[in-house]
């Protein structure tokens, strides 16, 4: 008898850590980078970049591989604005933190994302893996600090293309948000020059103020306002009551479509990212998601894919 319990519970071990929801999925189909226990942080770099060199456009060829503006599925319904409009517009060059947040291209979708080594952008995982398929590496565009209107927009740093895609096992398999996040290896190391921010071991953000730094599509060059085609980065900072929830935050912060994979912080530390954000209040009929934007908070299971990306190597 009791040989036969410690062989069913080995037995549901051994299922559990094969069906691990967290498990890493790479869009080249090379393994899973190792789990780490240690480092339990990553510690954000403010990057290299003192001055900033002349605006420029992204180039023609940059431009011949987007998809036009009017084939471009906006993720619109992702995201809102809660109650008054609160955020503000942060200028290019964007000053750090705000310059490690990145505007991603995807073909079919424009999200944001953060620098979380030189190299790796995490990201939502639908901002990478959508409709049951990686994206096209070849279709993905990095950029830090731009402006402009979409497919044309200007930035003070290169822009960068993408090697790998990362998500997890519960998000490519079954599509469930608890676990919908991701990452970008990028083809440069943006990062160096414009920093990252850190994540990892932090006290929790339970009743702190939210804060999220995002590439919004507005309608004016100046202010962040409702739902257009001119991209920049915006700023809002919600009410003292993030809650956790599973393994997921919540909070009021405003964000608007575009948001998606935008790291949350607390206020008070914006230099370390305790979320990543994914969706919109009314974006289902549950309790806390009626009303509140949310992501997925970064626990220790979490941090150790962060972890892992931000090391992995590509060829």
């Amino acid at each position: 008898m009791v040989a036969a319990l410690v062989l069913a519970g080995l037995m549901t071990f051994l299922y559990s850590a094969q069906s691990d929801p967290h498990e890493s999925v790479a869009s080249d189909g090379s393994p899973a980078p190792p789990l780490e226990t240690t480092p339990t942080r990553i510690e954000p770099s403010p990057g290299t970049s003192a001055r900033y060199p002349p605006p420029n456009a992204v180039s023609d060829d940059e431009l011949a591989g987007l998809t036009p503006p009017d084939t471009i599925q906006l993720v619109s319904l992702r995201q809102q604005v809660i109650e008054d409009d609160d955020r503000i517009w942060i200028p290019s060059p964007n000053p750090f933190p705000f310059r490690a947040v990145v505007h991603v291209e995807t073909g079919s979708q424009r999200c944001s994302g953060w620098l979380i080594s030189s190299d790796t952008v995490i990201t939502a995982g639908h901002c990478v893996h959508e409709e049951g398929k990686f994206t096209p590496v070849g279709k993905i565009v990095v950029a830090s600090s731009i402006e402009g209107n979409e497919g044309k927009f200007k930035t003070p740093f290169p822009t960068c293309g993408a090697k790998r895609l990362y998500s997890t096992a519960g998000w490519t398999s079954t599509a469930d948000e608890s676990f919908d996040y991701g990452a970008i290896k990028l083809d440069c190391k943006l990062g160096d020059l414009v920093g990252w921010l850190g994540a990892g071991d932090e006290p929790s953000p339970a009743g702190k103020r939210g804060q999220i730094a995002a590439y919004d599509p507005n309608t004016a060059e100046s202010a962040c306002d409702t739902n257009g085609t001119f991209r920049k980065l915006c700023v809002a900072v919600g009410k003292p009551m993030m809650t956790i929830s599973g393994t997921q935050l919540f909070y009021d912060t405003d964000v608007e479509g575009g948001g998606s994979g935008a790291p949350v912080v607390v206020s008070t530390a914006p230099t370390f990212a305790v979320a990543i954000h994914g969706y919109s209040a009314k974006h289902n009929a549950l309790p806390l998601h009626k009303t509140l934007n949310h992501g997925v908070l970064i626990t220790p299971r979490v941090f150790q894919n962060l972890l892992a990306w931000s090391k992995a190597t590509t060829s």
